[in-house]
């Protein structure tokens, strides 16, 4: 799902770059949960709403929700985790929204909360199998948020016959392959129009 909320400029931020992310936001990029997230933000000063809207969002798809923005509460906080990652996430981190809307190209980031392995038994999402990707990975993680790198497709030509767990692989029985799920940056486009 997508993590949603409006509020004023006192509200402390969603993230900070370079720093760890807070365990709500861990779970958002890993497990694609956004109810921490908005249960932490309803009990934060200045927030007018915080919310969820239904996902995961298809490549090339898009969905539209409304929000309350006056004059008092207009910054957005918004953010998604990028499917078929370990802990990749997308976000809008407290940007003022003006009087007239605005588009904003989100790029990747990283949580830094989960080694980025590429194995679906640590990777939720529609390209591994169902129920397999709840593991984690989180000795050698950066421990902090930064713009993520990508995904290399780092155990192709592993074999579930000889060096790879049937768990780990993809829902077609392979590991997950860069060609299939890299992306460039922008991974998102967010486009806020007032009524």
């Amino acid at each position: 799902g997508v993590f949603v909320s409006t509020h004023n400029r006192a509200t402390p931020a969603l993230f900070e770059f370079n720093e760890p992310a807070s365990p709500e936001l861990a779970i958002l990029a890993e497990d694609g949960n956004p109810q921490p997230l908005v249960d932490l933000f309803k009990r934060q000063n200045g927030v007018r709403e915080a919310f969820s809207v239904a996902g995961p969002i298809a490549p090339g798809a898009f969905t539209e929700f409304q929000m309350k923005i006056d004059d008092d509460n207009d910054y957005l906080s918004l953010g998604t985790m990028a499917i078929n990652t370990n802990d990749c996430f997308v976000a809008l981190n407290g940007v003022r929204v003006g009087s007239h809307g605005a588009d904003f190209d989100l790029a990747g980031l990283d949580a830094g909360s989960e080694v980025n392995n590429e194995l679906c038994g640590f990777i939720p999402g529609p390209a591994c199998a169902p129920m397999s990707g709840n593991k984690r990975a989180v000795k050698g993680a950066e421990g902090f948020v930064h713009v993520h790198r990508g995904f290399f497709g780092i155990n192709e030509g592993r074999d579930v016959a000889f060096n790879i767990d049937q768990n780990d692989v993809s829902a077609r029985g392979e590991p997950l392959t860069q060609a299939r799920y890299d992306w460039r940056n922008p991974m998102a486009r967010v486009t806020i129009t007032r009524a």
